[in-house]
């Protein structure tokens, strides 16, 4: 065999091996050797809940609790996308022993870190549908080339490549769109909202809205470009949530004396988000409209509440936790675009100062209350979205 062709096959041979290496935790860099280089970015990242994916309490009660209802079965699923880098090596176990968070190393404990997601290949996304394939399967090869937006970067201390994927919804989707792993059913469906949004017609993607565009160097002594996309990652938890809907309220007095009501009509749009609000797992996050009537001396005389949001059903037709999950029902969502509308009529009282004055108020709540309780934990405060009020003459 000629010199030349053992040569090409030594070093087809090495290729083939480094593609079918499986990486270990030692092969993902830490966010703040990351930060060395990247200041500015490793800060935005730092204050993010990707930052926070593995170590928010809030995630690891109600995690800690899926996995031991379950026996373990659920481990994988609760774990993968907030441990990210322990679910690609191999980390994630699938006993039925409670999750041990100190057992996890310090790259994986980052949670969405900068390492995972700028060494992810287009071809870790295995099939053509919206799976989780590179967080659940072992991923093989390197994570010395790290993939980023811009076709003309250079790095001293890394190679650096342009990615499609990267900068694609279809790369938010791996986490944000999933289905229950024994039931089947859509759990998550953030992406196919909008998907079927008129922002996915308009080409306007998840990362233009959660990584706002600003002007600057992505690296210490770097050049300055017109248009960097910031790490924060902002959502449902942030100031993001008062840009997502609008309110509308009016009213009429109908009848007379003592049998005197206020026929009211109010609507909720969602003006500002890219996918229905609320988005995400369904029970886990509380939206509502609430009605309030005062009279003319500022009393409150009526309250009335209007909930949306996704439904998960357990095979009793109770209401279930996102692991209990049976069935899901869509129907009290706003998509993009849409608006829904609330009629009601409320009786006033014989006391009642006219006119009377209705606010219409629209909340978001990180957890429901009846989850709390469940779970043993603080009630936590609801968030202000949207408000409109009307004052009605007799």
């Amino acid at each position: 065999m000629k010199p030349g062709i053992l040569i090409i096959i030594a070093f087809s041979s090495a290729v083939l091996a480094a593609q079918e290496k499986q990486l270990t935790e030692a092969d993902f860099t830490s966010a703040q050797q990351c930060g060395v280089c990247h200041q500015e970015i490793y800060e935005q990242w730092s204050n993010s809940m990707h930052a926070r994916s593995a170590t928010d309490s809030l995630y690891r009660y109600v995690a800690s609790q899926a996995i031991e209802q379950s026996e373990g079965r659920l481990k994988g699923f609760c774990l993968s996308c907030h441990l990210p880098v322990a679910s690609v090596t191999g980390g994630l176990d699938d006993s039925a022993e409670p999750v041990k968070w100190d057992s996890f190393g310090p790259v994986a404990m980052q949670g969405v870190t900068c390492d995972f997601c700028h060494t992810a290949s287009a071809e870790e996304n295995l099939t053509q549908e919206i799976v989780p394939g590179f967080l659940v399967l072992r991923r093989t090869g390197s994570t010395a080339v790290k993939y980023g937006r811009h076709a003309d970067a250079s790095g001293a201390h890394h190679p650096v490549q342009p990615s499609k994927f990267l900068t694609s919804p279809q790369f938010c989707a791996a986490c944000h769109s999933f289905k229950h792993p024994v039931a089947g059913i859509e759990v998550q469906n953030t992406y196919r909202e909008w998907q079927q949004s008129p922002y996915a017609e308009q080409g306007i993607r998840c990362q233009d809205c959660h990584m706002p565009p600003y002007a600057g160097a992505s690296a210490v002594g770097a050049a300055e470009r017109p248009r960097l996309h910031a790490h924060v990652f902002k959502g449902g938890y942030s100031e993001m949530i008062r840009r997502a809907a609008t309110v509308s309220v009016e009213g009429r007095m109908r009848g007379k004396r003592k049998r005197r009501r206020v026929e009211i009509e109010a609507a909720v749009t969602n003006s500002g988000a890219g996918h229905s609000i609320p988005t995400g797992l369904p029970g886990i996050r509380e939206m509502w409209l609430e009605i309030e009537v005062f009279d003319s001396q500022g009393k409150l005389t009526a309250r009335r509440q209007f909930p949306y949001g996704a439904r998960l059903l357990k095979a009793d037709g109770t209401m279930a936790l996102p692991w209990e999950a049976y069935e899901r029902r869509d129907n009290r969502l706003i998509p993009p675009g849409k608006t829904r509308k609330v009629r009601l009529e409320i009786p006033l009282t014989n006391t009642a100062q006219l006119p009377v004055r209705i606010r219409a108020s629209l909340f978001m709540r990180r957890l429901p209350e009846s989850l709390s309780n469940r779970l043993g934990l603080p009630v936590s405060i609801p968030s202000l979205m949207a408000r409109e009020e009307a004052r009605v003459e007799d």
